[in-house]
């Protein structure tokens, strides 16, 4: 049997979930989700600086296995080709249908605080629900949800839009809440002459803001490439009274353009990378759907295949939309979700670069044409 049949066999056979070792993960209800919240610890003491980038998914060497579903990952990306890809993207439409009334109950009662009335939902079953401070006049509803349940993702991850000059205490009410110690932002506060999101920490090291009874401070700011990490802590008082204070690491990547790919197909990876170690991670671009969704997928994938998962990038994003709606929402970005991972597999040298070359260079086609398209549009 050649080893390209091996490889649509196994696929074949994984095709029931998001990865052969386990059985499709099932979200999170509310109160699992709070559980589950309550239950995190904080880093241990003497744990390395968080500006210390972490460097286990670059470093790490695939063993046997994982070389094997890694060969098999690329051998049929390349058979699919950039247009098998496209039909691919097109049949989720028909398979991840939009939230019903009743599945959207709070998105519909909360449209101040959507920032994508019409057609970007909130699912209600893993929303993250706003409990703190239980006096808030600003009720319960953040357009947030958790996403659980996916095989090798050790940690916990929210889904979240960019805070509007409205929600930014509501965001702040959520990490504070949620003990997060990540955010990873995939956006600019401007694109293209609009508003994507509001200023919501300080930007200057040393200066503070206050949003809902808390103070975030920035402590340090640190670039690297199109990177830029900075250390925040926010402080407040918990619901015992006692007043605290803990970390975030804010990872802002700029270099991801609305609705589109970026022009690096190792970025995300680095992006990753930067917070991998850090749950709860917050993850946002505008919408919270698009580049967000796009980057949870990615690094599911990566993870499953280091474990050596055959991974089916049409069911994690399909299991992942049905956590997040619309999770990557365009079908340049599930080409970048695959062209991504064949570069972190061929920076393995698990794949030569000239095998995938042809793959590489349709993909580099369609970008560019998509860009020329666009630049006529406009």
């Amino acid at each position: 049997m050649s080893f390209v049949k091996k490889a649509a066999d196994a696929v074949k056979k994984s095709s029931e979930g998001v990865g052969d070792k386990a059985n499709p993960p099932k979200k999170l209800s509310k109160e699992k989700n709070e559980q589950s919240a309550k239950s995190d610890k904080k880093p241990k003491k003497g744990s390395k600086d968080p500006l210390t980038p972490p460097m286990s998914l670059i470093t790490a060497t695939p063993n046997r296995a994982a070389e094997i579903v890694m060969k098999r990952f690329a051998i049929l990306t390349i058979g699919k080709g950039v247009n098998g890809l496209l039909k691919e993207y097109a049949d989720l439409k028909a398979v991840c249908p939009p939230p019903t009334p009743e599945q959207r109950v709070s998105f519909d009662r909360s449209p101040d605080k959507n920032r994508y009335k019409k057609d970007i939902f909130c699912w209600e079953e893993n929303r993250v629900v706003l409990t703190w401070p239980p006096d808030a006049s600003g009720g319960d509803y953040i357009h947030a949800n958790w996403i659980a349940g996916l095989p090798d993702v050790p940690r916990k991850i929210i889904c979240t839009q960019a805070p509007m000059e409205r929600t930014v205490a509501d965001f702040w009410r959520m990490v504070w809440q949620e003990k997060c110690q990540s955010i990873m932002m995939l956006c600019s506060l401007t694109e293209n002459g609009k508003k994507k999101c509001e200023r919501y920490w300080p930007a200057t090291e040393g200066t503070e803001m206050k949003h809902a009874n808390l103070t975030i401070k920035n402590h340090n700011v640190v670039m690297q490439d199109d990177i830029q990490v900075t250390k925040l802590s926010v402080s407040g008082k918990h619901l015992d009274g006692r007043t605290g204070e803990h970390i975030v690491v804010h990872v802002h990547w700029t270099g991801w353009p609305d609705k589109s790919v970026p022009a690096s197909s190792t970025g995300a990876i680095r992006a990753i990378v930067r917070t991998q170690n850090f749950s709860p991670l917050v993850v946002h671009c505008s919408a919270g759907v698009g580049r967000t969704g796009t980057i949870v997928v990615i690094e599911a994938a990566l993870r499953m295949l280091l474990a050596g998962r055959e991974v089916s990038i049409y069911n994690v994003v399909k299991e992942v939309r049905s956590q997040r709606y619309m999770a990557c929402q365009t079908d340049l970005q599930y080409l970048y979700i695959h062209r991504a991972i064949i570069a972190y597999i061929t920076s393995k040298n698990v794949m030569m670069a000239i095998q995938v070359s042809r793959f590489v260079e349709d993909y580099n086609a369609l970008v560019d044409d998509r860009k020329q398209a666009k630049t006529v549009d406009q």
